[in-house]
C-alpha cells in the first residue's frame, strides 16, 4: 500500500487512473522539479541522478518513500522510470537514432530472482506484473546540475499489452532465454549480446552475489531494456517522423529473430559475387572493400531499404536490437583473408579513465552481430554463411583481458616496445600471439591519422600515437563464429 503527504482527495490527480496520471505527468514537459516544489537550502546541491525517480515521486506525485514491491500506482497498474536523454547530433544520423532526443542509457527495471524465475511463466511473471506499464519520464541529462534543475523533455506510457505483437514475441523470448540460462545453472554467464531488446545487467551500484538454484553463487542482475530498444521508444513517444519497417507481419508466430533475418538471405545463399553483383548491378569486384559494398547492396535489396536509409536506421529490429554487420572474405580452408576490426579506434585519453562494465569497447563487443561470409571457390567468392552470433561469457571474460592489458600500456606511457630491423615501432599492445582471440593494432588513415596521448611515451617521448583499435584474430573467427554449429 502506498501513502502519500498529503490526503488522496486532495491529490491533483487520480492515481486510481491512468488517463489522470498520465495527462497530470504532461505537466512536467519542459518544466524542471523546481517549477513545482519549494526546494529547501539544504537539499540544493543534490546531485545523484539516482535519487531523481524518488524525488518526482515525493515532490511531484506527493507520494512517500516507501518498500513497496509491486508497482508505484498499483491499482492501475503504472510503474513511474526516469531515464536521461542526450540530443541527438549529425553523427546520429548514420546511426540508428531518430528524433531529437536520443536514450542516455539502458532502462533498467525489476531485479531478477534466480530462485523464483525458474518456477515462473512469463504472463504471470514478477516482472511483467510490475513493469507491463511504464510511467516514462525523461529528462535531459546535464552532469554538473541539481536534479532539481534537469528540464524533462518527453513524458509517456509505454505499455506491454499495447506494443505490436512482433516486439511482444521478442521480449519473452528474451525472458525465455534468461530463464532457461538460470535453469542451467548459468545466471552468472549471462551476457548481453544473449538477447535482443531485454537483458539482465548487474546493478550498476552493486557487486553482491546471491543464490542461484543449480549453478554457484551468481552477481545480482536486474532485468533492462536495452539502449537501442530505449532509443525507438523515445523517437514514439517524442513523435519521431522517421519512417521505419518491422521485418514481421502482425500475423508472424514461433519465428526467432535469427530465423526471420535467415529467410531473406536464403535466395542468395550459394550464388556467386559476380551473380549477385549481376542482379544489383555492381561493378568492379576488384577494389578495396568491393565485398562490404556487395554486402550493402544485398542489404537493401533484400530488406527492401529505400535510396538515403540505412538498414540499421529502417528496419526495427536492426535498430532495437543494435545489430552489426560484418562481411567476412575467406578461403577455401576456412580462413578469413583479414582479421576483423572492433568497433572505431579507441581513445587514449578515455580508456584510462573507463571501467569494463561500461567501457566503449564491451559496449560495442557485447552486442549481436550478423556476418556475411564469401568463401573462395576457385573461381571467386560465393555467398556461403550468414552467422547470428553473440559473444559468450568466457569469451567476454578474454576481451576484458585484452582490454586492460591495452588500458595498462596507455596508462604507464608504454606505447613503443622497441624498433625492428626494418625500423618499424613494435608496440606493447596485445597480439594475436597473445590471445586466442583479439588483439590492438592501428587503424588510421595513414601514419600520419595520430590521436594525443595523455601520458607521453616513456620510449621516444612522444605526446601522440597513431590510432589504435581492437581486432578479432582470423583463427576467432574461423573457429568461434564461421565454423559454429
Amino acid at each position: 500500500m502506498i501513502e502519500f503527504s498529503i490526503p488522496e482527495k486532495d491529490l491533483p490527480y487520480d492515481p486510481k487512473d491512468k488517463d489522470s496520471v498520465t495527462e497530470y505527468t504532461k505537466l512536467l514537459e519542459n518544466k524542471t522539479l523546481r517549477d513545482y516544489a519549494h526546494i529547501q537550502d539544504d537539499l540544493e546541491n543534490v546531485k545523484n541522478k539516482g535519487l531523481y525517480g524518488q524525488k518526482i515521486e515525493n515532490l511531484f506525485f506527493f507520494i512517500k518513500t516507501n518498500n513497496h514491491a509491486g508497482a508505484d500506482f498499483p491499482d492501475i497498474p503504472l510503474e513511474l522510470k526516469t531515464a536521461g536523454l542526450l540530443p541527438t547530433s549529425s553523427r546520429d544520423r548514420h546511426k540508428n537514432i531518430s528524433g531529437k532526443w536520443k536514450a542516455k542509457e539502458a532502462l533498467p527495471m525489476s531485479a531478477i530472482s534466480y530462485m523464483n524465475i525458474v518456477n515462473e511463466e512469463f504472463l504471470t511473471s514478477k516482472f511483467l506484473e510490475k513493469n507491463q506499464n511504464l510511467l516514462l519520464v525523461f529528462y535531459e541529462f546535464e552532469k554538473d546540475k541539481v536534479i532539481y534543475d534537469l528540464k524533462i523533455r518527453i513524458t509517456g506510457i509505454w505499455s506491454f499489452p499495447e506494443i505490436p505483437s512482433y516486439d511482444k514475441k521478442i521480449i519473452m523470448d528474451d525472458w525465455e532465454l534468461i530463464k532457461s540460462k538460470v535453469m542451467g545453472g548459468e545466471a552468472h554467464n549471462i551476457s548481453r549480446g544473449d538477447t535482443e531488446y531485454l537483458e539482465a545487467v548487474p546493478s550498476a551500484t552493486s557487486d553482491t552475489y546471491t543464490v542461484q538454484p543449480y549453478g554457484p553463487k551468481s552477481r545480482t542482475k536486474k532485468f533492462s531494456f536495452k539502449l537501442g530498444y530505449m532509443h525507438s521508444v523515445i523517437a514514439k513517444l517524442g513523435s519521431s517522423s522517421n519512417k521505419t519497417e518491422s521485418l514481421y507481419a502482425e500475423g508472424d508466430k514461433n519465428i526467432s529473430l535469427s530465423e526471420k533475418i535467415y529467410e531473406k538471405f536464403k535466395p542468395f545463399i550459394g550464388m556467386s559475387g559476380d551473380e549477385i553483383s549481376s542482379i544489383l548491378g555492381i561493378e568492379n569486384l576488384n577494389c578495396k572493400n568491393a565485398y562490404s559494398r556487395v554486402t550493402n547492396k544485398l542489404l537493401d535489396k533484400i530488406f527492401n531499404i529505400p535510396d538515403g536509409k540505412k538498414i540499421d536506421s529502417y528496419i526495427e529490429e536492426f535498430s532495437k536490437a543494435q545489430i552489426k554487420i560484418k562481411t567476412v572474405r575467406l578461403n577455401a580452408k576456412d580462413m578469413p583473408y583479414e582479421n576483423v576490426s572492433l568497433s572505431s579506434t579507441f581513445i587514449f585519453e578515455e580508456i584510462i579513465n573507463e571501467d569494463w562494465d561500461n567501457s566503449r569497447y564491451k559496449n560495442f563487443i557485447d552486442n549481436k552481430f550478423l556476418f556475411i561470409f564469401f568463401k573462395e571457390d576457385g573461381k571467386g567468392f560465393v555467398l556461403d554463411k550468414i552467422s547470428y552470433w553473440n559473444i559468450n561469457a568466457e569469451d567476454l571474460k578474454e576481451a576484458k583481458r585484452v582490454w586492460l592489458i591495452a588500458k595498462n600500456c596507455v596508462k604507464n606511457g608504454q606505447i613503443i616496445n622497441y624498433f625492428d630491423s626494418r625500423n618499424r615501432a613494435i608496440s606493447y599492445f596485445p597480439k594475436s600471439v597473445n590471445s586466442y582471440m583479439a588483439h590492438v593494432r592501428t587503424k588510421g588513415r595513414d601514419g600520419k591519422d595520430k590521436a594525443k596521448l595523455p601520458i607521453r611515451d616513456k620510449l621516444t617521448g612522444a605526446e601522440d600515437s597513431p590510432k589504435h583499435c581492437f581486432w578479432f584474430n582470423k583463427a576467432y573467427i574461423r573457429d568461434t563464429i564461421y565454423l559454429k554449429k
